[in-house]
């Protein structure tokens, strides 16, 4: 058997079907078919049940699960679950002995891989093919959720993520500026990425002293909600983080601003939280830009740092995030 370093993404992702079947019998289903669902930093698979529920299983990758990160979202949706299940969230389930999360091993994979199984959410994902109504949906879901957040007491363990840093994940180390690094970073951009960084952190940490801190989901965009005929429900709360409102809204416009259409799907994102919630900052859109727009970079920076360290099949990308960066630099 060839060493799970060595294989393709792909023949990883097939590797991991023999962790599914081994966990799923750690809860009580019968299981009529098992099917991978979706891949990212965890693979996910649809379990249909003898009896016709539906069910998401979800394996994390190798060395890709922080347990903090983990039971902080598990708290946090069996809250929500609890206190708000209008909001149709993925609910965790306990397995046979209780646990919500259970580290399973398998031929062939470095592990244990921790697993975890859920409610599952119908719909289809809106994705790239997201229309402004879709966005007024996202903005009232998020503003739905911040009302819930604000009514959350955290347990004494509670401890997420907080975006007070560049890379705020506590399994992502700054790699960037690194001297065995270099070939990633022309020297040429060195001095002006290194002083966006200086800035993204400077003013993470000046949001970091805000009022007003709270869970947010982290990662609310087209790809992590399903649509049920006129509704949205969140999916996907591997990324939640402890943090300031406009924040949330930062990361979910982070995804359009390279759409033709950015304007219109802004404002009706702008339109859909300020029906239900008033808009985190003064000013509305435009009041808060600046910040936005210095959360963009700091996540822009992260996501190099992330592709330098971990995902060097996306290094055609890093060449037109250095230009929005020293762009943005230049503007000030």
């Amino acid at each position: 058997m060839r060493p799970y370093e060595t294989l393709t993404p792909k023949g990883q992702v097939r590797r991991l079907r023999a962790v599914a079947e081994a966990a799923i019998g750690r809860w009580p289903v019968e299981v009529a078919r098992l099917r991978q669902f979706a891949d990212a930093t965890s693979v996910t698979y649809r379990i249909d049940a003898t009896d016709g529920t539906r069910y998401a299983l979800r394996v994390a990758r190798p060395g890709a699960m922080d347990l903090a990160q983990a039971a902080a979202e598990f708290t946090w949706l069996t809250w929500l679950g609890d206190h708000h299940p209008d909001l149709g969230a993925p609910r965790p389930l306990p397995a046979r002995d209780g646990r919500l999360l259970i580290p399973v091993s398998a031929p062939g994979v470095p592990g244990p891989c921790h697993c975890a199984l859920l409610t599952w959410i119908p719909g289809v994902t809106p994705g790239k093919t997201s229309t402004p109504a879709d966005h007024r949906r996202l903005g009232a879901l998020m503003a739905r959720l911040h009302d819930a957040a604000e009514g959350f007491t955290p347990p004494p363990d509670f401890a997420p993520a907080r975006w007070d840093r560049v890379c705020y994940f506590p399994n992502d180390p700054e790699v960037l500026f690194e001297p065995e690094n270099a070939e990633w970073v022309p020297p040429a951009r060195v001095p002006t990425l290194m002083a966006a960084w200086d800035r993204c952190k400077a003013a993470l940490e000046d949001i970091a002293r805000w009022p007003g801190q709270m869970i947010l989901h982290g990662d609310l965009h087209p790809w992590n909600v399903h649509r049920v005929r006129d509704r949205l429900r969140p999916l996907d709360f591997a990324d939640l983080i402890w943090g300031h409102a406009i924040q949330d809204v930062a990361i979910t416009l982070f995804y359009l601003t390279e759409r033709h259409d950015f304007p219109t799907l802004r404002d009706a994102f702008f339109d859909g939280y300020t029906a239900a919630r008033p808009w985190p900052g003064d000013g509305g859109v435009d009041g808060t830009w600046p910040a936005i727009e210095t959360l963009h970079m700091a996540r822009s920076l992260m996501f190099c740092n992330y592709i330098v360290r971990a995902l060097p099949a996306y290094r055609e990308t890093l060449p037109r995030r250095y230009d929005r960066l020293e762009a943005w630099m230049k503007r000030g």
